[in-house]
């Protein structure tokens, strides 16, 4: 990592904590997947990160990430999500902490709440589709998140409809072989 001077800025020296710990938690890329993750490393940067900008909504999403992923306790995911909870009141309007909250809860068998945060999401998304701050995949992302929080709730209909909707907005053949796909594995028409 490189060493921060004395005269760098609170934000440049989160950024460079951020970064170190984000290449941690990804590990690098080979031929058969990530291999070299270091989760408890990645935690000790996330941790110098957020003591030099406890307000840092990326450095939250991702100690929150790296705490669910860490383990899986009630404890560990209660924090997860008042990480989350810190970083969507930092910014109400992006739908990437309401989701990783909304999959966290599903993964934590809680259906109905992340039912919920899932809602939120894609409601975000589907109002921003115009928006240059939106990414590519954005609107699979959000809409296969609340599809799967749906089917955890036995409710297939309202979440193949949901990816009828998407693929009105990004017609990609990607979104296609997702409806197909869901569909299929439904066996809903």
């Amino acid at each position: 990592m490189k060493k921060v001077s004395n005269r760098s800025t609170t934000t440049e020296q989160a950024g460079l904590y951020l970064d170190e710990a984000l290449k941690l938690f990804v590990g690098r890329a080979t031929k058969t997947g990530f291999v070299d993750t270091n989760l408890s490393g990645a935690l000790v940067c996330v941790k110098r990160a957020l003591i030099v900008q406890p307000d840092n909504y990326d450095a939250l999403i991702l100690m929150a990430d790296i705490l669910g992923e860490l383990n899986e306790s009630p404890d560990a995911l209660s924090q997860a999500i008042e990480l989350y909870d810190r970083a969507i009141a930092l910014q109400p309007n992006n739908p990437e902490g309401i989701s990783a909250k909304a999959r966290t809860l599903l993964d934590a068998g809680k259906a109905e709440s992340g039912e919920i945060e899932a809602r939120k999401a894609w409601q975000l998304v589907m109002q921003n589709t115009a928006s240059v701050e939106l990414e590519e995949g954005d609107v699979q992302d959000a809409c296969q998140l609340l599809a799967d929080s749906l089917i955890e709730l036995k409710k297939p209909k309202e979440a193949i409809a949901i990816l009828r909707d998407a693929l009105e907005h990004e017609h990609t053949e990607s979104m296609v072989n997702m409806l197909n796909n869901y569909t299929r594995h439904l066996k809903i028409s």
